[in-house]
């Protein structure tokens, strides 16, 4: 079942390491493809809405469920397409003198911008917030409706761990490889070039003068 897949227990462990000869020969999913997921990661982990300013009321949904089907079964749109269509409504939203755009925010980097009055960067900057174990599962589920899964496991940051559910059985699925520990107080940045998001840099705290960039660790254990 789909539950047993996502359950947050500590029967989650990683696959055994790739042999490093097999792993060098594995390809790492082109620019422009690493491009788009990342983009719609960082989409979903920031759970950008819509705001309208007079009222402080937040829109339900960016396209109505109806109009998506219509798109699917009329218009031939895939789910990666709609995923781009609601990310152009969310970019053009910034500009509606009537609205404004709210983002999830790392809890402890808004705090530290506060201070200063640069909140702003954070949303600027795509900055978000590190998934829990839950989210993680979600969010991993949703990029798979866009994404094959060997195209995300080419991709750096993604790994296949495996869960055994109360009857035995082992469920195989993606996480992003971020460790527990860092969740709480962690919070990720895109790096670009020429455009395109290349790589994820992983703060472990607002003050972290020694970030990493996400990588796929033969092995890694995240919880």
């Amino acid at each position: 079942m789909k539950q047993t897949a996502i359950q947050t227990a500590t029967n989650f462990y990683p696959v055994p390491p790739i042999n490093a000869a097999v792993r060098q020969s594995i390809k790492s999913v082109d620019a422009e493809t690493r491009h788009r997921i990342y983009d719609r990661l960082l989409m979903l982990l920031s759970n950008s809405q819509i705001k309208a300013k007079n009222t402080e009321a937040v829109l339900p949904y960016i396209l109505h469920p109806k109009t998506k089907e219509t798109l699917r079964s009329e218009h031939d749109y895939s789910a990666a397409d709609i995923a781009q269509l609601e990310g152009q409504i969310i970019n053009d939203a910034e500009y509606l003198s009537d609205y404004e755009v709210i983002v999830r925010a790392p809890a402890a980097l808004y705090y530290e911008y506060k201070r200063t009055g640069e909140t702003d960067l954070v949303f600027d900057s795509r900055i978000v917030p590190l998934p829990n174990t839950v989210l993680n599962a979600l969010i991993c589920e949703e990029l798979q409706k866009e994404f094959a899964r060997k195209t995300l496991l080419r991709c750096d940051g993604f790994v296949e761990v495996r869960a055994a559910d109360e009857r035995g059985i082992v469920h195989k699925s993606i996480r992003l490889d971020v460790s527990g520990w860092i969740i709480k107080n962690g919070f990720m940045l895109p790096i670009y070039c020429g455009g395109l998001i290349t790589a994820l840099r992983i703060f472990r705290h607002p003050r972290d003068e020694r970030p990493f960039r996400l990588k796929s660790r033969p092995g890694g254990v995240y919880l």
